[in-house]
């Protein structure tokens, strides 16, 4: 039966399936918060959805982490991040904040900015 997501119960409580450890103690961001971790080099990034999703003006930016470039193209239609455009070495995966931040305690959180 495909009608209905068998996660939806899970997704709308705060807590988690299995423990954890380190969690993340980050305001703005929710344990469960969809992000896709990009890391190169020794440098890791999140890029959560949500600050993708609340700019409306913003579908596609250029980023850099440790001298390697790449593209982050937001489809606000299906409420997706792809990285494109990357530089070999540069690796990326989707995760939930609290499982990218147990493999990556180390990550810094990519804010939107608008441009002046």
């Amino acid at each position: 039966d495909y009608s209905g997501n068998p996660y939806e119960a899970y997704f709308s409580a705060p807590e988690l399936m299995f423990p954890a450890e380190p969690l993340p103690e980050r305001d703005g961001l929710e344990l469960k918060d969809a992000v896709v971790g990009v890391w190169a080099g020794g440098a890791a990034r999140a890029y959560p959805l949500k600050e993708f999703s609340s700019a409306a003006d913003v579908t596609t930016i250029d980023e850099e982490l440790a001298g390697k470039t790449f593209r982050i193209r937001f489809d606000p239609e299906h409420q997706t991040l792809r990285v494109l455009d990357r530089d070999d070495g540069v690796n990326h995966a989707y995760s939930l904040w609290f499982a990218w931040y147990a493999f990556r305690p180390e990550t810094e959180v990519f804010e939107y900015a608008p441009a002046d």
